[in-house]
């Protein structure tokens, strides 16, 4: 049989305590087949005022009558305490209602890597764009027109990127030398300008990064410039992050 409320499976979880050797180890009494506890792995108990939070916050962004409406949600807690899974659950709300879902993961091994977990997102964004037929020739146009040769700087970071831009070989010594000399400055500024010209109230964009409390500097840099750019618009920031291993300073 199935349980049918929680009330049911607090009283056999107490028979169960009190008498395990009557309970834990029959799996029939009396000729009649004891019930076991059935537990969907997707579904989430005692989450649904986070759910609901999530939902509400895309709802809000992409309904929203003013220009340049973005949102950012923050969800924390212990590792294995469920905050991922919350957010997956909600994703298919998301692209149900037409929004483009990336997703990266910061990496406690990777933290002398800058961007790992934004470049993993900007990767799969890129790639989704590329395989949007309906919009791919204006991406392309817009992009090359907002990025000019700059754009080129990107693709050993975004990969991706190569699918809806021409990739010349020669960036040329001097564009090499200027990214390395100011990287961060010059990513963020590449990066604004590709959610710019991609992301609007019909194109939304989901952006999720996940542990980030073990973010680099310049990745925090990153999205901090992101969530307060006034020129974007209809790009929701959700971050997930354990409080407990989260330092003063980060």
């Amino acid at each position: 049989g199935v349980y049918n409320s929680i009330d049911e499976v607090e009283e056999d979880l107490f028979l169960m305590g009190s008498y395990p050797e009557k309970y834990l180890f029959q799996s029939s009494m009396n000729g009649v087949e004891l019930q076991h506890v059935n537990m969907s792995h997707d579904t989430l108990y005692g989450r649904n005022d986070q759910v609901s939070s999530l939902i509400e916050a895309y709802d809000r962004m992409v309904g929203c009558t003013s220009a340049n409406k973005n949102e950012l949600v923050l969800i924390s807690g212990y590792s294995g305490t469920g905050k991922s899974s919350v957010v997956r659950k909600v994703k298919d709300h998301y692209v149900k209602k037409g929004a483009c879902f990336i997703s990266g993961k910061f990496d406690a091994m990777q933290q002398m890597q800058p961007f790992s977990a934004i470049v993993n997102a900007l990767n799969e964004y890129c790639n989704q764009l590329a395989q949007d037929t309906s919009r791919i020739e204006k991406v392309r146009e817009a992009l090359s027109a907002a990025f000019g040769s700059e754009g080129q700087l990107l693709f050993d970071l975004i990969p991706n990127l190569s699918k809806i831009l021409p990739h010349s070989a020669d960036v040329g010594e001097d564009s090499v030398r200027a990214l390395v000399h100011d990287a961060s400055r010059r990513l963020t500024f590449l990066v604004r300008i590709l959610f710019r010209v991609t992301c609007s109230r019909a194109n939304p964009v989901v952006l999720f990064l996940d542990d980030l409390q073990w973010s680099d500097a310049a990745s925090l840099e990153l999205l901090c410039a992101l969530i307060t750019d006034t020129q974007l618009d209809a790009v929701m920031f959700i971050g997930c992050y354990r409080d407990n291993e989260v330092a003063l300073d980060h």
